[in-house]
């Protein structure tokens, strides 16, 4: 005899055909509650003993009940019957080998109709699980759980590196932004015991100062001859500065000029060049050196505009 799969007479087991349409079917499909409650039907046809005492399992059988649709709510519950198969714990706890791994009828009764297959009819189950199998389960479990450990270490590695890319990505954009700044502005000039101005200030302040520089409207505007003006701006322009005019504006009421000079000393000769301008008045040039030329700003307004209240 096989010591790990054993086969018993059908006379040594209990055996019942159980109803189960007067149980509710959203109940019967919760299978733990399900066994519990089929097995207070089978305790009905064990003779003299109490459910607790037997291990039982339960298959479902094909076919309607035979009371099905006979009574009012039996529908609900047509088809399912149950095929209980049982032992007395006793029993398995003795006469059973410690190693066996399936135990199993060796036929149906007679008043079993139904066609079902013997080895689905496993008494080795729950508690009289055996220790191979269940050695073999908790294997399972183990090597699952050490899978289940990996990938999600993968998962969470693979993930802390497109982080890692993708704060890489923004901080070499910041870095281009900031040299694309340094290339059109100049480097920012130092001062001591003052804070660096960031390099996007710095371009949304040269952004508005260029902004200045033009009519926000100019439509509706009375067009004047501002020729002989300019003329005389540009007759008055000394010769011997090197200048690199970032804008010359010219109007009645104003003359406003931006440049680039080398140094100081050029900025200052450029300022004297206009102080004696006929009919116009300078006022205190704005110098600010950067680091391979000084920016300069020179505005003037007609003598008459500063004598209105």
């Amino acid at each position: 005899m096989n010591q790990e799969h054993l086969t018993w007479p059908p006379e040594r087991f209990f055996w019942a055909v159980l109803d189960a349409s007067v149980l509710s079917s959203a109940r019967t499909k919760r299978w733990r509650r399900s066994s519990q409650r089929l097995g207070y039907l089978f305790e009905g046809v064990l003779p003299g003993l109490a459910i607790e005492e037997v291990h039982a399992v339960y298959r479902r059988l094909r076919g309607p009940s035979p009371g099905a649709g006979l009574s009012p709510g039996a529908g609900t519950g047509a088809g399912q019957r149950f095929l209980a198969c049982g032992l007395t714990r006793s029993v398995l706890e003795q006469e059973v080998d410690p190693q066996a791994v399936t135990l199993t009828p060796g036929s149906l009764p007679s008043f079993v109709e139904d066609e079902i297959e013997l080895d689905r009819i496993n008494l080795l189950t729950g508690s009289f699980l055996a220790k191979p199998v269940r050695l073999l389960q908790r294997r399972w479990l183990l090597h699952g759980a050490v899978i289940l450990i990996a990938c999600t270490s993968l998962i969470i590695f693979g993930l802390e590196r497109r982080v890692h890319g993708m704060q890489d990505q923004i901080n070499g954009a910041v870095s281009t932004k900031g040299r694309l700044v340094e290339q059109l502005l100049g480097p920012a000039p130092s001062r001591s015991g003052a804070p660096l101005q960031p390099g996007a200030l710095r371009l949304t302040a040269e952004l508005r100062r260029l902004q200045q520089t033009r009519s926000p409207d100019v439509a509706g505007t009375e067009m004047v001859d501002c020729s002989a003006i300019l003329s005389d701006v540009l007759v008055r322009w000394p010769k011997d500065v090197h200048a690199l005019t970032d804008s010359l504006s010219v109007t009645p009421t104003s003359i406003t000029i931006r440049a680039a000079v080398p140094s100081m000393a050029d900025a200052q000769r450029l300022a004297d060049a206009f102080v004696a301008l006929p009919g116009w008045r300078l006022h205190q040039p704005q110098s600010e050196a950067r680091q391979d030329h000084v920016d300069v700003t020179l505005r003037l307004q007609p003598h008459q505009q500063e004598a209105l209240p």
